[in-house]
């Protein structure tokens, strides 16, 4: 974005840069292009028909009432599949489901989420136990039960660590906005036996994970029960060679 004189691309600018690029290196022969409002756009000019490989997870949301589709979700699949080359899908289950909004079958290949190549890393071993947490910090998601639980077993002598890398942090979740939400975490991330790391690549939040015991990967019920993805945390978990607190 900076190369375009921007902090962070919207959806406009995001397709100026990559039809910019597209005039200067011609032999592009396919762009993946991830989430639905950006397939959209990309499609209503035609620039990529036929090179397009979208990766969607993002065209239904969980609410109280449960899986909901997003609005016009049919025609908007509809208009990415005449254009798209051959689609990525995260999971089989996300592919059934936009087949059957379509009503028809697409060329795709399933593609699980990608983390970095995982290094020799070292756990650091120590008389204290060190539980870690990398990702977005919003309400339903415990991280503010985490850190509240250790803290409470931490008065009854035992010895734990927090380290919780993230970069976003949010007063609302798919179907909770507590106002409240941000000003009690930060709070909490204050505690003494917490590290806070607001700035980190996945490599490098990675490498941070692999010297923890214990990694933490909570998602909340009303999400397990109706999401069609995976969870990178548990991906991580697996790379790593390390036990993850899940549900």
């Amino acid at each position: 974005p900076k190369d375009f004189g921007e902090s962070e691309f919207n959806i406009e600018n995001a397709i100026k840069a990559l039809v910019a690029i597209d005039s200067f290196v011609p032999n592009i022969q396919l762009l993946v292009t991830r989430g639905l409002e950006l397939n959209v756009a990309i499609c209503s000019n035609n620039v990529f028909k036929y090179r397009l490989v979208p990766y969607l997870t993002d065209f239904y949301t969980i609410t109280n009432k449960g899986l909901e589709y997003k609005d016009d979700i049919e025609n908007k699949l509809d208009l990415i599949a005449k254009q798209a080359k051959i689609w990525l899908f995260q999971t089989p289950n996300i592919q059934n489901e936009v087949e059957k909004i379509l009503g028809y079958k697409i060329k795709c290949v399933n593609f699980a989420p990608v983390i970095p190549k995982i290094k020799n890393y070292q756990t650091v071993k120590n008389d204290v136990i060190t539980i870690a947490y990398g990702g977005k910090i919003q309400p339903d998601w415990g991280i503010l039960e985490l850190i509240k639980e250790c803290k409470e077993l931490i008065s009854l002598g035992y010895k734990l660590k927090l380290v919780i890398v993230s970069s976003k942090i949010s007063a609302k979740s798919d179907i909770v906005n507590d106002k409240n939400f941000i000003q009690n975490i930060n709070k909490l991330l204050s505690e003494p036996f917490v590290e806070y790391i607001n700035k980190a690549n996945q490599e490098k939040t990675l490498e941070i994970l692999s010297k923890a015991d214990i990694l933490y990967g909570f998602r909340p019920r009303y999400f397990e029960e109706h999401t069609f993805e995976l969870s990178t945390k548990i991906l991580e978990a697996v790379a790593l060679y390390k036990p993850i607190i899940c549900y």
